[in-house]
């Protein structure tokens, strides 16, 4: 469609109807495809109305990974439903002399999770400094992009420190009988906002002569319960499922990175829980 058409047919649909149809395009895109189309007044309106609800940096940080090198994470407010912000930019600069240097100094962050609240966490991972920068600090100044690689509302400069983010870890496993024959093994993951764990391992070690079948699993599908990544099967029984309940087991558990690098291992007795009476 052609400026003139595109221009004809909003001034046709009236004011209220052509905030609404600019609106769905967003307010950044919207505002200024109107003032490109010579509809200043409508452009005001709409960046107006857009205002309240822009998308905006809640907090960005640097964090020393618990395997190798350190990831910059953003969190990015009030976008869920617009979905505005494709991707963020953020410059990297030392605060003094003798703070280690990045081995980017630009790097673009990919959207990793939408959390309940609505906040979308980028993360980029791929950060290296020429030495140890725990505790360093570093200036960044961080930009929210859209598809098109055009920036969405407000430019933040901030100055931050290095943290040593500690590594993800896990609950005291369960298992619970669901009938006469089948338990459900369920695992616990907190502390990965990143999804940094791929792969969770479990085994299952027999300390009174009723072994599991199987014994050992591997999860690599979780779901998400209040901030936590729960993994479970129910393809677990016991050589005699009838004895298994209130029985003690150990359970060894290994999370693992996307490089097979090991995040953290535990090591439990747990007691089957049995069929409720």
């Amino acid at each position: 469609m052609s400026s003139h058409s595109l221009t004809s047919a909003l001034h046709a649909l009236g004011r209220p109807a052509a905030l609404l149809a600019l609106l769905a395009l967003g307010p950044t895109t919207g505002a200024g495809l109107t003032a490109d189309l010579g509809l200043p007044g409508l452009s005001g309106e709409l960046a107006e109305l857009g205002a309240a609800d822009a998308a905006f940096i809640r907090r960005n940080k640097l964090k020393k990974r618990a395997t190798v090198g350190y990831k910059v994470v953003v969190v990015v407010g009030d976008d869920a439903e617009t979905n505005e912000v494709d991707t963020v930019e953020v410059s990297i600069d030392a605060l003094t002399d003798t703070d280690p240097t990045p081995s980017e100094d630009v790097v673009s962050l990919e959207l990793r999770k939408i959390k309940a609240n609505g906040n979308k966490r980028y993360v980029y991972r791929g950060l290296d400094f020429e030495s140890d920068a725990v505790g360093a600090g570093y200036q960044l100044t961080t930009t929210m992009l859209d598809v098109a690689g055009e920036a969405v509302g407000e430019t933040e400069v901030s100055d931050v420190t290095v943290e040593d983010d500690g590594p993800p870890k896990t609950r005291t496993p369960t298992i619970t009988q669901l009938d006469a024959s089948n338990f459900e093994l369920q695992i616990k993951v907190v502390g990965d906002d990143d999804l940094e764990v791929a792969r969770v391992d479990v085994e299952i070690v027999d300390l009174i002569g009723n072994a599991a079948i199987p014994d050992v699993f591997s999860f690599e599908e979780s779901e998400d319960s209040k901030g936590r990544r729960v993994f479970t099967t129910s393809s677990l029984t016991f050589e005699d499922p009838a004895s298994a309940a209130d029985q003690p087991y150990g359970v060894v558990v290994t999370l693992y990175d996307s490089f097979g690098d090991v995040l953290g291992a535990s090591d439990y007795e747990v007691v089957v829980e049995g069929l409720e009476v």
